[in-house]
Formats: C-alpha cells, structure tokens, sequence
C-alpha cells in the first residue's frame, strides 16, 4: 500500500473467493450480512456488495465462490486501515473469517456518466486518462421487467466475442441483485482496445443500438478508471498482465 495521494477519491474493488460449500454459503449469507456493518465506516461514500455470473462471469446462473465490493473513499488512508490485514472493521472480520482469498484494485475515476441508485458516487474532478496505467471499466444497468428475456439472450453473445480481443485482461459480470441489476467490470491493456470491442464489435454494437431504440433500462452508469495498486492475491496472470503508474 504505497500510493500516498490524499487530494482525491479513490475507488477500490475487492474480489473474495470461497471454495468449500460452507464457505461458498457464508459468501452469499454476507450478501446481507455485511451492508449493516458498512454503514457509518469513517470516510466511505458509497458502497455495493456484488455477486457473479457462473461461467465465464456473464451467466445468468450464479457464481457461488466468487463475490465484489466496491467501496468509493474520501480519503485513501482511510481505505488502507479498512482493509489492512490487521483491521478491526466489523464488516472485514465478517468476510475474512471465512474466504479463501481475497484481492483489490485501487482506482481513480477520471470519466463517469449516469447514476447507481440515483446517485453517482464517481467524482472525477481534475482526473485525466493515465496511458501508463491499466485502463478500468465499469458499466451498470438496472434493467426493466419487461427486457429481462432480451437483455439474457443478447448478453452470451457479447461476452463470448470477448475472447475475439486479447487486450481486455479481465472481464465479470457482477451484480447486487440476480437478472436484473447488472454490471460489468473489465480490465483492458489501453483506451484504444477498449473502443475497439465497444465500437468495432459487432454484437456490441448491435446490443448497444437495441438497448436505445427499446429503452432496455430504467437506470444505467458507465465510468472509466486508471488503475493506481492493487492489494492482496491477485491471480498470478492478473498480476503479470496489469500496469501500474511508478
């Protein structure tokens, strides 16, 4: 934890893991569990417990062993004492009493439109684009009843023509409620590899024109992010393939 700006918000996402069934239940039990316990933590703004998609990350089925938290900090030191290894934080005694591993990406927002429940918790003020960091992505939707069967049966498409773009390093898809609060975070070598999936891409781009033309949302973000540290067990390949700023 060596990154020591003071002057913004940071934005981390950590990944848990669970790997016996016990474990896995005490994963999905802390869905509930955790949010009470977050609430009046010094300095946080804003925060969401995810799950996952089975698979590779955008199934409809759940991941069992494999949740997100994303939490936005008014200050970084903050952050660190939260998820220093030694924290006294109620809500991280809870999830590391039974995870197997656990990892996290500190982010700084320098782009973010929309809202996540009618707020955007992403200030970007005096953030520019870092070319030497890994570029971070994170899309939300809240998706109407009546384009659950749409959205579900575009979304395969999509996230198999991923394989297609080598320079996206990482991709899930995560969500606070199954089918219908969805959100996607993807980790790419550069801007230009992100635009080239999102404007080049075929099924994308037909997704994303059909998503317009029928109003598939009732709420959607998309916020970009440069990539400062990361925390923790990130998976060896994760860890080779990700830039970050000296």
């Amino acid at each position: 934890m060596s990154h020591q700006r003071t002057d913004s918000e940071y934005t981390v996402i950590t990944c848990f893991t669970y790997e016996s069934y016990w474990q896995k239940w005490q994963g999905f039990r802390n869905m509930g569990l955790v949010p009470p316990l977050l609430k009046n933590t010094p300095n946080l703004k804003f925060f969401k417990i995810l799950g996952s998609g089975s698979g590779n990350g955008f199934s409809k089925w759940p991941h069992w062993g494999q949740y997100f938290l994303l939490t936005v900090w008014t200050k970084l030191e903050s952050a660190q004492a939260f998820f220093d290894q030694n924290s006294a934080s109620s809500a991280m005694q809870r999830v590391r009493k039974h995870r197997s591993t656990e990892w996290s990406l500190v982010l700084e927002p320098y782009q973010s439109f929309g809202q996540w429940t009618k707020v955007n918790p992403f200030s970007t003020d005096q953030h520019e684009r870092n070319p030497s960091s890994t570029l971070v992505v994170l899309t939300r939707a809240q998706i109407k009843w009546s384009m659950l069967w749409r959205f579900w049966h575009d979304v395969p498409e999509i996230s198999a023509s991923m394989s297609d773009f080598p320079d996206c390093l990482f991709a899930v898809g995560v969500g606070e409620l199954p089918l219908i609060q969805q959100a996607t975070f993807s980790l790419w070598r550069s801007e230009k590899a992100m635009k080239a999936f999102a404007y080049q891409n075929h099924e994308h781009k037909d997704v994303v024109k059909r998503t317009r033309q029928l109003q598939w949302y009732s709420e959607e973000l998309f916020a970009r992010f440069n990539l400062l540290e990361c925390w923790g067990e990130l998976p060896q390949d994760l860890l080779s393939a990700i830039a970050v700023p000296a």
